[in-house]
């Protein structure tokens, strides 16, 4: 494995990790800023204390989330089929189990079901932008082989029957220039 390879992937995986943390810190900070709008009695410290609870709960989410959709964006296979049964069952039981908490645990754990959600959204948009892209090379560079088979073929052909070169290559003297 290059050097290339390692530095590539470690630059994609520290995106998807900076994506996450800065989708969590806007979603923390317009969620506290929500309750601050309806609940005008809190002060600073109990808004920073919501919005660092937000975080801390939603971060966890979001990282899977993007990771789990970038993977499933970039698979060939039909992954989304055991992805989301996967995704509902589990969201499924933390939002029952958390509702049973109380209110809060409740509100916390459909943010985090928002994080996770979204994220997973864009993950698995940017990664199978990144598998069609890969696509696209691929295709082309398929594509040009097999030209560049067929014109070989093509030349020895010629050279075997005695003919001339279909495109002899240019050259240029002195006297043509």
């Amino acid at each position: 494995m290059s050097w290339n390879v390692i530095t590539v992937s470690l630059q994609a995986a520290a995106s998807m990790l900076a994506i996450a943390v800065v989708a969590c810190l806007l979603f923390a900070a317009l969620t506290s800023a929500a309750y601050l709008a309806l609940n005008r009695q809190i002060g600073w410290p109990a808004f920073l204390r919501t919005a660092a609870e937000i975080f801390f709960v939603s971060l966890p989410f979001a990282v899977v989330g993007i990771v789990a959709g970038y993977l499933t964006g970039n698979s060939r296979s039909p992954a989304v089929t055991a992805l989301v049964p996967g995704i509902l069952t589990l969201f499924g039981g933390l939002t029952a189990y958390l509702m049973a908490q109380g209110v809060r645990m409740a509100l916390l754990s459909g943010i985090a079901v928002v994080a996770f959600s979204s994220l997973l959204f864009m993950g698995s948009f940017v990664g199978s932008l990144q598998r069609q892209a890969y696509d696209t090379g691929r295709a082309s560079v398929s594509e040009r082989l097999a030209e560049v088979e067929r014109e070989l073929a093509v030349q020895m052909f010629r050279k075997n029957l005695g003919l001339p070169e279909a495109n002899p290559p240019s050259t240029k003297t002195d006297e043509s220039k």
